[in-house]
């Protein structure tokens, strides 16, 4: 547990930390230099997942379109300073939030 209280776990080996904060979860993609790829369906079924953010991870170069495939919840998605040459194609994320921001 984090010093504000929240929970912090890692998956996605060991790349994404996925904070929860009361019924909504966040996950943060971060400093990693490892992480090439995203592969399709590695946010699959995280139906309270409301945030991504994928920042400095110079050695990403491939996000799959069906990377962010059925979270409901999603608000906001971030993607910086990355190594991705071509922006992914992200028409396959299916949101219900009405003021969803990419």
């Amino acid at each position: 547990m984090n010093q504000d209280g929240s929970n912090v776990n890692y998956s996605y080996a060991g790349d994404v930390a996925k904070l929860s904060e009361g019924y909504r979860q966040k996950s943060e993609i971060a400093q990693s230099v490892t992480l090439e790829t995203i592969e399709a369906l590695a946010f699959n079924n995280l139906l309270n997942l409301s945030e991504i953010f994928i920042k400095n991870t110079k050695s990403l170069v491939h996000i799959d379109r069906r990377a962010f495939n059925n979270l409901p919840k999603l608000h906001y998605l971030s993607i910086s300073n990355t190594g991705i040459t071509v922006f992914p194609d992200l028409t396959s994320i299916n949101s219900l939030e009405s003021d969803f921001i990419l």
